[in-house]
């Protein structure tokens, strides 16, 4: 699956992160389609401040199927939406995935 969007490195609660903004998303299942919007911030749990890796491990957990654990940046909230169909009624949802990224270059996360 390629994922593509706008992406910024934050601290969230004192832990590094990342906040995404994913391009305009419709997921088409059994006939139904829902569209995705919106924000979601994911704590980076790999490396480690300080430390180099061409891998980044990042955990996006929600705290029910609704909201999403860090919502919070700069005082904003940041939040995901969804909506079945064209007049179905836009909803707040959570995402819950670990993933991890590689580069071909080795980066070093820096949290200063």
């Amino acid at each position: 699956m390629k994922t593509a969007g706008t992406f910024h490195f934050i601290t969230a609660n004192s832990t590094p992160g990342i906040l995404v903004t994913p391009e305009h998303t419709s997921i088409i299942c059994a006939g139904f389609s829902t569209t995705v919007t919106g924000n979601v911030i994911g704590t980076i749990t790999n490396p480690e401040c300080g430390e180099s890796s061409k891998r980044m491990t990042i955990s996006f957990n929600s705290n029910n199927i609704q909201t999403q654990e860090h919502k919070l940046y700069t005082g904003i909230s940041y939040s995901l939406t969804s909506q079945t169909g064209t007049a179905g009624t836009i909803k707040e949802f959570g995402w819950t995935e670990l993933t991890t990224t590689e580069s071909t270059t080795v980066g070093t996360l820096d949290c200063t």
